[in-house]
């Protein structure tokens, strides 16, 4: 791990830039850094990549970014954060004569799957909380320091992505309407619901209803239905001495067999042999 010189246009004196190589097990393992910096730049300053094997978080101090990877074309202003994915072709510059951001490259553990997850459902630029400012902060000053305790990076890099994961900027302007339409599912979940049904607690077409339930659960509204009822039916089978058949009927499965097939599919094994391996 090493300071090293920042050489591209537009970046002004005091910017630094710190690398790290990861030991195998985080590699492995764990959220792991690669590279961390503090830039101040005016407008010459512009990267242009195909492709970096890596993620990006950006935070402006002053000034302003503007970014642009895979169909996203978004603009960071002061106080705000921005995750980016470098794997594809990306471009990001300073479009103010005085830019201050902080930022570090991190890769490793679930990152991509984290980030789709992000993706689909949330705004990739957020105005972060304070703990993740100080956690930012702490993974700066690590890197400086040369002291990079490596599943606490992890730790502070996975806590960063829950802070945009449950950001209140998410893409979806219903999405205040996601409780009312989950605690429905949840309290009706042995009747035979309908799409319909659903989407009218929305006012949305069953088409865009299907679309926005997607972007916010990451499931279709079947999928998920299936899954609440299977959820359901295990609390019953480890709780309850009741047949499969009666549990099959209360959870809201049209048959025993029908039962046993999802839940095969979902849990690796039948109701029969899930809760002889219980007791």
């Amino acid at each position: 791990m090493a300071r090293k010189e920042v050489l591209d246009a537009g970046v002004l004196s005091n910017s630094s830039i710190y690398a790290h190589m990861p030991s195998y097990f985080a590699q492995d393992a764990l959220y792991y850094l690669l590279y961390a910096g503090e830039f101040r730049c005016d407008t010459r300053y512009r990267i242009e990549r195909q492709h970096l094997d890596m993620f990006l978080v950006m935070y402006v101090v002053e000034g302003e970014l503007r970014c642009q990877f895979g169909e996203n074309a978004l603009s960071v202003g002061p106080g705000e954060l921005i995750l980016m994915d470098c794997r594809q072709h990306h471009v990001y510059q300073s479009i103010a004569a005085n830019t201050l951001f902080r930022w570090f490259h991190f890769y490793g553990a679930s990152s991509c799957v984290y980030y789709e997850q992000i993706c689909q459902r949330h705004s990739l630029v957020i105005t972060p909380s304070e703990s993740s400012l100080h956690n930012l902060d702490s993974i700066l000053m690590m890197m400086q320091e040369e002291m990079v305790e490596e599943h606490l990076a992890s730790i502070l890099i996975h806590t960063l992505l829950w802070d945009i994961a449950t950001s209140t900027n998410t893409k979806d302007s219903r999405n205040p309407h996601a409780r009312q339409v989950l605690s429905y599912i949840h309290s009706n979940y042995q009747s035979d619901l309908t799409v319909a049904q659903l989407a009218d607690i929305v006012n949305l077409s069953t088409y865009h209803f299907i679309r926005w339930f997607k972007r916010l659960t990451s499931s279709t509204p079947h999928e998920y239905l299936i899954h609440y009822r299977l959820k359901k039916a295990k609390e019953l089978l480890i709780n309850t001495d009741e047949s499969v058949e009666q549990i099959a009927v209360r959870c809201g499965f049209n048959s025993a067999s029908h039962f046993c097939r999802c839940f095969k599919k979902a849990v690796g094994t039948t109701p029969r042999d899930f809760r002889s391996f219980l007791f």
